[in-house]
């Protein structure tokens, strides 16, 4: 059915089995004509159906609101939308028949549907209609008044299509189910609704080289707004493969690069790409999993193992050794460049994990991880100092120097120590600088952290403390402090612990300045991946 603004709505019906023979359906059971027994490989196919008409009617739908002109990014209206807008429950067993998986309406979410049609979108809902056995197939006429919202209720049981249908409802129903038994869909706060439909559009490749891709495509445009405001709502976006064009056309679009597009599209803190088969990167002399790599590694791996890509249409081409890499390498070079390209489109981290049950928490919430991270090169910039750098950082500083924020240091002292300092370049002007001293016991002081006034705010700080701990922890020094008198609660924010004089390593300690009374502020650092997680508190 199709409520508020319909006209009409025709559908054309007939009967299939499975196999698709035409079939006569048999009398329904005595005293139940409306309702039919659906067994779960009855449900199977109802699932797998309904969704291969749910795409067909957001296809035709999104078709038919674009050339009416009411699909348009810039007013942000016209998608269709379809999710677990209501729940429902089982006849079970009546007078001694078990319906098995028939069931009826038990809740609508009617302040979700309500969001979505006072956004000018229509809502899509499918459900299994029980008059018919077997597997019908249905043609539609719709004449829809495109200038208010519409609601449409679409019955199918069954009708040509494939194993997508199937999956899209599978990830809806655990979605939903999951999100229910963790208390986040509820019917008082509103939240915690799966929610799909034209997200995103595509376009064909087309033909290259002489071969006819046909309806192969790859992403051209994401509705980031529309997203968003699910998002926003504490609601879950499924998307599928299945993309169409505003002609109408259905385009088979790679997943991976659908997530990389979408990712950097809304600009997110991460994209997790899941391998179908258990592999890992590990390093080549000891072994060891390989828990992160910058974005340059990255591309050096990829380019080592002359694996290249098309970044406009996202082809993924392995220069002369294709045959001679295992089906799993391949997958693994696949998924770190879809992460590189991820990467390059905005997206701050990204994430390579195996499928194994626990791994995604593991990864996100353990210092350890299970996969392995790659990080955009938030360092890029950042070199060791040379004696070129004196005049610049002597300039930097001595504002704070004679503020007496910073003791003083001459040009000879700079000069003599030069190769513990830092510097940030950009556009080979210094815009910040930072020392590092290695002492005994594995410990490191970092010191005259300076950040130009021009670019402060902009994650400069946070990247020369970050650069010079992980130098620490690669050199061997896990215990970092900082002496300071102005700055302590920069620091505090960043990890650090106040000290005492005692905690220093003894050579510090000899020479620490007990009439400027410095605070010491220090910090422990396990490994590099404490530094992985802290990076994505960032403001870059």
């Amino acid at each position: 059915r199709i409520l508020n603004s319909a006209e009409e709505c025709e559908l054309r019906v007939r009967s299939l089995t499975p196999d698709g023979k035409h079939i006569e359906c048999d009398e329904t059971e005595a005293g139940f004509e409306s309702v039919r027994i659906t067994d779960l490989d009855t449900l199977r196919i109802v699932k797998e159906e309904a969704g291969y008409v749910r795409f067909e009617v957001e296809r035709q739908l999104g078709r038919s609101l674009y050339k009416n002109g009411l699909m348009d990014s810039d007013t942000k209206e016209g998608n269709i939308v379809s999710g677990n807008f209501y729940s429902a429950q089982p006849y079970c067993v009546i007078d001694g028949l078990d319906f098995k998986y028939t069931g009826f309406p038990r809740r609508v979410e009617t302040e979700k549907i309500k969001q979505v049609l006072d956004a000018h979108d229509v809502v899509f809902m499918a459900h299994h209609l029980s008059n018919e056995r077997y597997t019908t197939t249905r043609t539609m006429r719709l004449k829809l008044d495109l200038n208010q919202s519409v609601l449409l209720i679409l019955n199918i049981e069954n009708s040509e299509g494939g194993g997508r249908g199937h999956v899209r409802f599978e990830v809806e129903r655990q979605l939903g189910r999951s999100l229910y038994k963790n208390g986040l869909m509820d019917s008082d706060t509103k939240e915690g609704n799966i929610v799909s439909g034209n997200f995103y559009s595509a376009q064909p490749y087309g033909v290259i080289d002489g071969l006819d891709f046909k309806y192969t495509g790859f992403p051209r445009r994401v509705e980031t707004e529309k997203i968003k405001q699910v998002l926003d709502a504490h609601d879950v976006v499924l998307m599928t493969s299945l993309g169409s064009s505003p002609s109408g056309e259905i385009f088979n679009v790679n997943t991976e690069h659908l997530a990389s597009f979408v990712a950097g599209a809304l600009g997110a803190t991460k994209a997790i790409f899941f391998t179908t088969n258990e592999i890992a990167f590990l390093e080549k002399e000891n072994k060891k999993l390989v828990q992160n790599l910058r974005v340059s590694d990255a591309r050096n791996v990829l380019r080592y193992n002359n694996v290249s890509v098309n970044k406009a249409k996202g082809f993924i081409h392995f220069e002369d050794n294709e045959g001679d890499l295992a089906e799993a390498t391949k997958e693994a070079f696949v998924k770190l460049k879809w992460c590189v390209a991820s990467l390059e489109r905005g997206v701050k981290h990204a994430h390579i994990i195996s499928p194994i049950n626990g791994t995604l928490l593991q990864e996100l919430y353990t210092p350890d991880g299970s996969g392995t991270l790659i990080s955009r090169d938030i360092y890029e910039g950042i070199r060791v100092a040379n004696v070129g750098d004196v005049a610049g950082i002597y300039d930097l500083i001595e504002p704070l120097v004679s503020a007496g924020t910073l003791v003083p240091r001459p040009k000879n002292v700079l000069e003599n120590e030069i190769n513990s300092y830092y510097v940030f370049t950009r556009d080979n002007l210094i815009v910040a600088c930072a020392q590092i001293k290695l002492f005994e016991m594995g410990f490191a002081e970092i010191g005259c952290l300076v950040v130009k006034k021009e670019y402060r705010s902009q994650g400069r700080g946070d990247a020369m403390l970050g650069y010079l701990e992980r130098l620490s922890v690669q050199v061997g020094c896990t215990n970092v402090f900082v002496l300071s008198t102005q700055t302590m609660e920069w620091f505090v924010e960043r990890g650090f612990t106040e000290g005492m004089v005692d905690d220093l390593p003894p050579t510090r300690k000899a020479v620490y300045n007990h009439e400027r009374k410095s605070k010491i502020y220090m910090k422990r650092i396990e490994d590099k991946r404490e530094l992985d997680a802290a990076e994505m508190m960032w403001d870059k």
